[in-house]
């Protein structure tokens, strides 16, 4: 007697199933054997962040070079002005908008409003 062969859907299914253990036992294995924790990354990378703002950054950042946007825009940097006329704002002014927003105190109501 001859036997009779599956059908091919049976076949392609049977196949698809073995495929999909073998890639879901290597994602295991590739999962296993990587490290978790780097250990070339430098401490104050990791360190965390403060939410201080660093007033000697903005002090030099305020010395530097300010470019308007039509000056940018262009991609002609052979005119530009060295002296602009448009100033950016000081430290001094960064620094006052940041504690006045740090200064207002929100509550909350009973409803779950906010009262300032």
């Amino acid at each position: 007697m001859k036997k009779k062969k599956p059908p091919i859907i049976v076949t392609i299914m049977a196949l698809s199933v073995v495929t999909v253990v073998v890639w879901i036992v290597f994602g295991v294995i590739r999962l296993i054997k990587t490290p978790t924790v780097l250990k070339d990354v430098p401490e104050e990378i990791v360190s965390p962040l403060t939410p201080t703002l660093d007033i000697e950054t903005l002090r030099s950042l305020e010395n530097s070079l300010f470019f308007t946007d039509s000056q940018i825009g262009a991609g002609n940097v052979s005119n530009i002005d060295l002296f602009p006329t448009q100033e950016p704002e000081t430290v001094e002014e960064i620094v006052e908008e940041a504690t006045e927003e740090e200064s207002v105190e929100s509550t909350s109501t009973e409803s779950g409003g906010l009262v300032e």
